[in-house]
């Protein structure tokens, strides 16, 4: 199987392992946090993704809860 790796933008990176994906910060090799999707979580974060973009006049839309 293909080593799947991507750079998203703002310092994220994509590796997928043939079941789920990792999220790198800042650095694929050497990364300061790492996140595990597993299948069922990024089903989530897509339906929530969806949710977010169907929002319509918001002027919130693309930027940090934070």
């Amino acid at each position: 199987m293909e080593d799947l790796k991507e750079y998203l933008g703002d310092g994220v990176y994509a590796l997928f392992d043939g079941s789920g994906i990792w999220l790198h910060a800042n650095d694929h090799e050497n990364p300061t946090d790492r996140i595990y999707l597993e299948p069922d979580v990024l089903d989530a974060l897509n339906r929530f993704n969806q949710r977010c973009t169907k929002r319509e006049g918001d002027s919130n839309a693309g930027h940090s809860p934070v």
